[in-house]
């Protein structure tokens, strides 16, 4: 029987307004949406995909950038190994606010959680050619920076492979740093007093 595959948590982060969903659409379904609207908590996607002949199931959690849901975004983080962090190229004030995304991804995530920088829109007239700023940023915060059009697809299948070889490359080093999974010990609990 095959194993199963590696479940990845990933999340979708940033404002409202930087391309998430379509970011998320375009990778796993090959099209720009027509009619987005605002996502309203997270949504839901998942794709299968090959690293080093390991098959990982990337989880993504598309959440919303409204203020008005950032006291949900907590438990969308909890146990994720890898987030790609939005802003839109059009709009340097959702550059800005990264710090605040990404503080709270790393208070809630895996310690090791894996971080992509997704400068989006870059098909569009107006948007920031500010590469190297936005490479010196995602560098200080650990993390590898892309330029992406979920309109055009550009920079979409290279941020998600490069996710996706990051995330398999910390799954083996964790599994060789702690090579004994984690046993049940029978007979050490403390001996209860007194009655339930």
């Amino acid at each position: 029987m095959a194993n199963s595959p590696i479940e990845i948590k990933v999340c979708i982060i940033g404002d409202t307004d930087v391309g998430k969903t379509s970011l998320s659409t375009r990778y796993c379904h090959g099209d720009f949406p027509t009619n987005s609207t605002p996502t309203i908590g997270a949504t839901f996607l998942q794709r299968r995909v090959i690293v080093d002949s390991t098959e990982l199931s990337l989880q993504i959690w598309d959440t919303a950038g409204q203020e008005r849901f950032r006291s949900m975004a907590p438990m969308y983080y909890r146990g994720a190994k890898a987030a790609i962090c939005v802003f839109d190229l059009t709009n340097n004030t959702t550059f800005d606010r990264l710090n605040t995304w990404i503080r709270d991804l790393k208070n809630h995530a895996d310690p090791n959680v894996v971080i992509c920088i997704a400068g989006n829109k870059c098909d569009k007239a107006g948007a920031s050619k500010d590469i190297e700023s936005f490479e010196e940023y995602a560098r200080s915060v650990n993390g590898t920076f892309f330029l992406t059009s979920a309109l055009t697809g550009i920079g979409i299948q290279e941020i998600f492979e490069n996710l996706s070889t990051n995330v398999y490359e910390a799954h083996q080093a964790n599994r060789r740093n702690n090579p004994e999974p984690d046993r049940i010990r029978l007979g050490a609990a403390a001996p209860v007093e007194g009655c339930c």
